[in-house]
């Protein structure tokens, strides 16, 4: 299912405007957390969420939601970490990689060893929290 499927289906709560910005290799995180929220929706009788974007932003997938509950937070939550570990390209395991090699000024991007060798990547050991 494309992305704009995607927005077709769970209209309810992917507001019109909804921008996603990533990569296909993030597309099942998508899909699944999509799914997730619907069946929180239906069965938990929470406050129906509004997702106002899901992006790519240093390596890490990133949704901006407002309302929902705590579930809904937690849902988010474990999505943005399984994309800590996914290919954007691919969807297979991946880990944080920068384009230059002076991290601090580097784009990063969460790769399969394939696609960052691909794409001219290299390997990096930052993550969001550590030091």
């Amino acid at each position: 299912m494309g992305f704009s499927q995607l927005k077709k289906k769970y209209a309810h709560f992917l507001k019109e405007d909804c921008s996603i910005n990533c990569e296909f290799g993030w597309q099942r995180l998508i899909e699944d957390f999509c799914a997730a929220v619907d069946l929180v929706i239906d069965y938990e009788g929470c406050e129906t969420p509004q997702i106002l974007s899901m992006k790519q932003k240093t390596g890490i997938l990133m949704i901006d939601c407002e309302g929902g509950d705590n579930l809904v937070k937690e849902i988010i939550d474990f999505t943005e970490r399984l994309s800590y570990n996914t290919c954007e390209i691919c969807g297979k395991e991946g880990k944080l990689y920068a384009s230059d090699k002076w991290a601090k000024w580097s784009n990063y991007k969460t790769l399969c060893k394939h696609h960052a060798i691909q794409f001219y990547y290299y390997e990096i050991n930052l993550r969001k929290g550590n030091k």
